[in-house]
């Protein structure tokens, strides 16, 4: 399955959650972060439910302070 994640294409297996993908990719959840599936921003309650497939979109978002 290939997967473009900000832009870039990522290979797995098999089809993930997003948490999944999170993990594969060393981004902790508990971080904040926001992200979108094809568009669509999913909430960080949902990343364990929703099923990201093959030729799907995601794009990370990480939380920055600053003044």
């Amino acid at each position: 399955m290939e997967v473009k994640i900000n832009g870039k294409p990522h290979k797995f297996e098999k089809s993930l959650t997003i948490e999944e993908i999170l993990k594969q990719l060393n981004i902790s959840t508990e971080e904040g972060i926001a992200v979108a599936l094809n568009d669509t921003v999913i909430s960080r309650n949902h990343f364990s439910e929703v099923t990201v497939k093959d030729g799907d979109r995601l794009e990370i978002v990480h939380a920055v302070a600053g003044g």
